[in-house]
């Protein structure tokens, strides 16, 4: 059985940042809090 970690990097103040770069295409990064969830294309981040 294969485990996976949650790719999380960051906690602060009720936010979470998780990177995915290898769940599917495009890699993308989740920020999330009680209130609000983004979800931003690694692409649309660096500009490529």
């Amino acid at each position: 059985m294969e485990v996976r970690l949650w790719p999380e990097i960051f906690r602060s103040d009720g936010c979470v940042v998780k990177v995915f770069s290898d769940d599917h295409t495009p890699a993308h990064v989740h920020v999330t809090s009680a209130e609000h969830e983004i979800k931003a294309a690694w692409e649309s981040i660096h500009g490529k």
